[in-house]
């Protein structure tokens, strides 16, 4: 890809993001409020699950293999690290999702 149609594209992208409707933040937390109220009878971490065989977390080789696959796909380093770290510290002390 040629200079000019890489600064073309990035152009394009630059309008597309300008072209964003912008909302405050204060009104964009309320939104996420309002939606995780709406919906929290569908989040299983909340609920649990109703047998464990519905639960793809039941054991804790599947757990790690759920880590590692989610931390591997984090961009960011440092990021993949905690994440990684904190399930971990779930899974040594017994934590159910």
């Amino acid at each position: 890809m040629s200079s000019i149609q890489h600064r073309r594209k990035v152009v394009e992208q630059l309008r597309r993001e300008a072209a964003v409707r912008r909302i405050n933040v204060s009104t964009a937390v309320e939104d996420l409020k309002k939606y995780i109220e709406e919906h929290k009878n569908e989040d299983y971490i909340l609920i649990g699950f109703h047998s464990q065989k519905a639960n793809p977390f039941q054991n804790e080789r599947t757990m790690i293999g759920y880590c590692y696959a989610v931390g591997h796909q984090l961009k960011n380093i440092r990021l993949r690290k905690h994440y990684l770290k904190f399930h971990v510290f779930a899974i040594e002390y017994g934590q159910k999702f």
